[in-house]
């Protein structure tokens, strides 16, 4: 394996194995890839030190002197031509060449990348997203089983990045590569995975499906890292926590505990005052409470609405499909579903 990892199975001869056999044996080091996420930051550091290089030639890759190509411009086609005197058709040559593979096939890399017509272009001439699409291209020449990449797409500007991305995911599919991706950007992580883990101080706090993670927090971090959120703070008494906007359910934490109600802009309902009083209370809503509009704005294919609580006075986002721009003072009421709430100790 690239980098020599000490896997379990790393001793085994991968031309042997059939294709059912190998699909397994990339499970089980993508499984394993997960749960020791400290080899991931080791193989990053032989990135950094510019060894991987010579290990790069493994069944099963890492990415290795590829990688860098994805990270940085440290080998690239561009930070490793100060000079933009080569050509894309002569930097992947090479490269083609160092893999072993055929000429013919750098005209094949620069058609799955939509590159061709640059073949004989240099540095210079190329986009910012034409270049990311040539890291690609080499990132691709050993024809890698697991590639690496470190925030690929955070020198984009936004709708560029969105269809880079887009056309990087749908090469890798066809490629069959299995992709551990590093981001900090949470939109990023569910447009893209199929599995997400969630770390934090170098530790895997919460994994699994897109879905799962985001509407399945492990804690009030986990929430926060994927959208905004309100928060609540609570005294717990008979298992029953105990707001403004009702009771929530706290079973098994002992009376007199402080805990945090958490929850999403998108899942507060918003009511107009009428003469004073708000919608009655409901199991799927609770109770309303009432709130003075702060500001409203329009944010797209959306309404942001800061309210500030009459009980104490703290603020409170909510979100409305649309345009709903209220002038600020106005009285509203605002009710929160109950089965959109997470209930974490206070933090």
């Amino acid at each position: 394996l690239a980098f020599g990892l000490a896997l379990p199975a790393a001793s085994m001869d991968l031309k042997e194995l059939s294709d059912a056999e190998r699909a397994q044996f990339r499970a089980e080091v993508r499984a394993y890839l997960m749960e020791n996420p400290e080899v991931i930051m080791e193989a990053v550091e032989v990135l950094q030190n510019r060894e991987a290089e010579q290990k790069a030639q493994a069944d099963v890759n890492l990415v290795a002197d590829n990688a860098d190509a994805i990270f940085n411009d440290g080998y690239s086609w561009v930070g490793g031509n100060p000079d933009g005197d080569i050509t894309l058709v002569e930097f992947l040559d090479y490269r083609c060449s160092y893999c072993k593979r055929a000429h013919p096939e750098v005209e094949e890399l620069l058609e799955r990348v939509d590159l061709l017509r640059f073949i004989d272009g240099y540095p210079h001439q190329l986009s910012g997203g034409e270049q990311q699409r040539v890291a690609l291209a080499r990132a691709l020449a050993p024809r890698p089983k697991i590639m690496l990449m470190d925030e690929p797409f955070s020198g984009l500007d936004n709708r560029l990045r969105d269809d880079i991305r887009d056309e990087t995911l749908g090469i890798l599919k066809e490629e069959g590569t299995a992709v551990l991706l590093v981001t900090h950007e949470p939109e990023e992580a569910m447009r893209m995975a199929d599995e997400i883990a969630l770390m934090r101080n170098g530790k895997i706090v919460q994994q699994g499906a897109p879905y799962n993670v985001y509407t399945r927090p492990i804690d009030r971090a986990a929430v926060s890292f994927f959208s905004d959120a309100n928060v609540l703070r609570a005294e717990v008494s008979g298992a029953l926590a105990q707001t403004p906007f009702g009771r929530f359910l706290a079973p098994g934490v002992p009376d007199g505990t402080q805990v945090d109600i958490v929850f999403r802009p998108q899942h507060v309902r918003i009511d107009f005052d009428r003469a004073g009083k708000g919608p009655l209370p409901t199991a799927t809503d609770g109770t309303a409470a009432r709130a003075v509009v702060s500001r409203a704005r329009f944010m797209g294919n959306e309404s942001l609405v800061e309210f500030v609580m009459d009980h104490d006075g703290s603020s409170l986002r909510a979100t409305v499909p649309n345009v709903f721009l209220p002038q600020p003072g106005a009285v509203m009421w605002l009710t929160i579903r109950r089965d959109r709430c997470f209930v974490f100790p206070a933090s």
